[in-house]
């Protein structure tokens, strides 16, 4: 083995240290925390934010999560709010059951708000605007027959509801 060899394996046995102190540390100074560090390092994982809508009771442990993605992201005064969409279904029921849910997070993954849904489905943000396919008068308190636009303000602890007609949503950016 030459000396480039065994300096590679150096620096993947020091990352590695590297990484497990983190994990470490990570665990002693509690999820919170980890989560914040995470967002500054561009470094979040899908199972660190599942743990902590877990610990925070927004999904249920007696349930089965079988669906969990980022439909989009809200841009609210400059920063980025991701958007997810959750698929819980009950344990050992006889027939499909289970919890929609839209979650809306902060740019440090500190969920700020959470609906649950039956008909209705995220769709796309775009600004500080959701669209959701389907009415959200099910769903969201005090919203009206055919509302279907949550428009976000305030950091995104506020929204107002409007109704978009389908057929002329914006169209998909990527965001």
């Amino acid at each position: 083995m030459g000396n480039g060899e065994i300096k590679k394996l150096i620096v993947k046995a020091n990352f590695l240290k590297i990484a497990v102190a983190v994990l470490a540390l990570a665990a002693l100074a509690g999820l919170s925390y980890f989560l914040t560090q995470a967002v500054k390092t561009n470094t979040i994982s899908k199972s660190a934010i599942i743990n902590s809508l877990y610990k925070d009771g927004i999904l249920q442990k007696d349930f089965v999560l079988v669906g969990f993605s980022q439909v989009c992201n809200l841009k609210i005064d400059g920063q980025l709010y991701p958007v997810y969409d959750s698929r819980e279904d009950e344990n050992n029921a006889s027939e499909p059951r289970g919890n929609n849910q839209i979650i809306v997070f902060n740019p440090h993954y500190q969920v700020i708000q959470h609906f649950d849904y039956v008909d209705a489905r995220p769709l796309l943000c775009r600004d500080n605007s959701l669209y959701v396919w389907g009415d959200l008068s099910q769903s969201v308190a005090g919203a009206n027959n055919g509302e279907n636009t949550l428009i976000f303000s305030n950091e995104a602890k506020s929204f107002e509801l409007k109704q978009t007609d389908i057929l002329k949503l914006p169209e998909y950016d990527g965001q």
